[in-house]
């Protein structure tokens, strides 16, 4: 309860902060209460056009609220350097997205799979 109403507060205050950063927002929430929780954070960035949020999850329900441009996976590699991947860019995302919410995807194929880049999105410019 403490959780949403933190969040509810910084829906509502006059002057907002620049950047919000949210770790695992689903720990310590009813997983019904998620949705709502997400819904409040992408109302912010809505209403708030100055406020940027960013989230970490681990959480394959957490993926299924949002759209593949909307998420970008962060992987670090063996040589220490970390790869990003807009999952719009994901060949594996593209292929299966109209089959599968985002979280499915990512826990059946992992992260090594949706890191491959989209053959569509390659020969852009």
């Amino acid at each position: 309860m403490l959780l949403v109403l933190a969040y509810l507060t910084i829906l509502n205050l006059p002057k907002p902060p620049r950047l919000l950063l949210v770790e695992e927002p689903e720990n310590g929430i009813h997983p019904r209460r998620l949705a709502d929780i997400l819904t409040i954070l992408k109302e912010l960035v809505a209403e708030q056009k100055e406020c940027q949020v960013i989230l970490t999850t681990h959480s394959p329900y957490v993926l299924d609220h949002f759209q593949p441009e909307e998420v970008t996976l962060c992987r670090k590699g063996s040589d220490g350097a970390i790869c990003v991947r807009r999952l719009s860019e994901s060949q594996t995302v593209n292929d299966q997205k109209d089959i599968f919410t985002l979280g499915e995807i990512w826990a059946s194929e992992g992260d090594e799979a949706l890191m491959e880049k989209s053959s569509e999105v390659m020969a852009l410019p």
